[in-house]
C-alpha cells in the first residue's frame, strides 16, 4: 500500500522536528555545563556562607538517648529542584562532579558532599511524594553513599567545625524520609529493606560516636 505524499510530507516534517528538539537539548545541556564550569569556583567559595539559606525544609525526628531521656532533632535539608527523568537531569549530576572536581580542600570537598547528600535526599523525599518508590530507593542509596564519604573526608581533617554533628543528624533525617515510603500490601522490597538496616546500623555508630565525643 503507497503512502501518500502528503502524509510522507507530514512525517518527513515530524522527524525534522524531533531531531531539532533533541539538537536543541543538547545544546543547551552543553550551555549549562559551561555555565557551570564556570560558575562552580564561585559557588564553592560561597557555600560555607549560603549553607542555612539552601535549606529550607526541616525533618524532625527524635532519638532515644538512653535512660528515658529523648532528645527531638530539626535537620533541614534543601529543595530537591530537577528529578530524575527530566531531559537535563544527567547535566545537573555532572555539574556536581564538577564542583567536587573543583573543590580546592577537604574542608570544602566534606562540605559539598554532605550537601550534596542532602540533595539527593530531597529528591528522595519528592519522589516518595509521587508515588516513585523506584527512583526513590536510587536516591536514598546515593544520598547515604555520599554521607559516607562525607565522613571519611571529615575523618581525615583536622577542623570539622560541627560537621560531625551535621553528618550525625543527617542519618536520622534520612531514617525519617525513607521511612515514608509506602509499598503495596505484601509487597516485599528486598532492596529497600537493606538500605533501611544500613542506615539503622550508621545511625548507631555515630550515636555511639557522638557519646564518646561528649564524655571526653
Amino acid at each position: 500500500m503507497k503512502i501518500p505524499t502528503k502524509d510522507k510530507e507530514i512525517n518527513r516534517q515530524s522527524q525534522l522536528l524531533k531531531g531539532l528538539g533533541l539538537a536543541a537539548a543538547i545544546l543547551l545541556g552543553v550551555v549549562i555545563l559551561v555555565v557551570s564550569w564556570v560558575r562552580a569556583g564561585l559557588v564553592i567559595l560561597a557555600i560555607e556562607s549560603r549553607d542555612e539559606e539552601i535549606r529550607v525544609l526541616p525533618i524532625r525526628f527524635a532519638v532515644d538517648r538512653g535512660e528515658g531521656e529523648i532528645e527531638w532533632y530539626a535537620y533541614k535539608i534543601p529543595e530537591a529542584g530537577m528529578l530524575p527523568g527530566n531531559m537535563l537531569y544527567g547535566v545537573k549530576e555532572v555539574r556536581n562532579d564538577l564542583w567536587l572536581a573543583m573543590s580546592r580542600s577537604p574542608e570544602e570537598k566534606k562540605r559539598l558532599l554532605l550537601l550534596m547528600a542532602d540533595k539527593k535526599i530531597a529528591e528522595a523525599n519528592s519522589l516518595i511524594k509521587s508515588g516513585k518508590n523506584k527512583l526513590a530507593l536510587k536516591a536514598g542509596r546515593k544520598a547515604l553513599d555520599k554521607l559516607k564519604y562525607s565522613k571519611q573526608v571529615a575523618e581525615a581533617t583536622e577542623k570539622n567545625n560541627g560537621l560531625e554533628e551535621r553528618i550525625f543528624q543527617a542519618g536520622y533525617a534520612y531514617k525519617m524520609v525513607l521511612g515514608a515510603m509506602k509499598f503495596e500490601k505484601g509487597e516485599r522490597n528486598d532492596e529497600y529493606n537493606k538500605l533501611i538496616d544500613e542506615l539503622d546500623r550508621w545511625n548507631e555508630e555515630q550515636r555511639e560516636e557522638k557519646e564518646s565525643r561528649e564524655e571526653q
